[in-house]
């Protein structure tokens, strides 16, 4: 059995939205830039400019996602640290694909 199609995206935990091809945010999962592979988005964020982020991976079949939260980034007054505590959280999609609302995760 294969594993359902997804797309693998960086996700802004201070300010949601998805990192895009083009480096700008946007609040659609379907306009986010597929890293392809979780270990690839990690490396990706963990070098831009920016602070805490979330790996988001966003399942096309049914819209789903699974997140991947992470305590570190580069940019935007954080200090990278290795994760710690850091637990999976799986969500469903709003209407358009954006951003999933999540009571209590930081």
């Amino acid at each position: 059995m294969h594993p359902p199609p997804m797309n693998i995206l960086i996700e802004n935990a201070e300010n949601p939205g998805y990192l895009a091809s083009n480096g700008e945010w946007t609040k659609h999962a379907a306009k986010g830039r597929d890293f392809g592979a979780t270990q690839a988005a990690f490396e990706a964020a963990t070098k831009a400019p920016i602070g805490r982020f979330n790996i988001v991976c966003c399942i096309l079949q049914k819209p789903g996602f699974i997140i991947i939260p992470m305590d570190q980034g580069t940019g935007m007054g954080t200090s990278p640290r290795p994760v710690q505590g850091s637990s999976l959280v799986i969500a469903q999609p709003g209407r358009d694909g954006s951003s999933p609302e999540r009571s209590g995760a930081e």
